[in-house]
């Protein structure tokens, strides 16, 4: 899978708001840093805090905009991007 088909594998895995969908998309390893600074390190982690926000945002829609690559390979990429949520009220 290509960096960009992850991204856009992500999005759509996030709208889900199911941990087990995303879940399938992150390695054991990852790391992610969040807009507020947080680092979250393992796919543990990372899966507790998803949890968390999918539960406060339900009946929001999460997308991705604005991405920009910070580095890309064969076997890992780096990137950021910007989130909007919006009410589907």
């Amino acid at each position: 899978m290509s960096a960009k088909d992850f991204v856009r594998d992500y999005e759509a895995a996030l709208a889900t708001q199911d941990w087990t969908v995303v879940a399938q998309l992150i390695s054991d390893d990852a790391r992610v840093i969040f807009s507020n600074g947080a680092l979250l390190a393992g796919k543990d982690a990372i899966g507790a805090a998803y949890q968390h926000n999918f539960n406060t945002i339900q009946g929001e829609e999460y997308r991705v905009e604005n991405v920009h690559w910070l580095m890309e390979t064969a076997d890992s990429a780096a990137y950021m991007f910007e989130f909007f949520l919006d009410r589907c009220y």
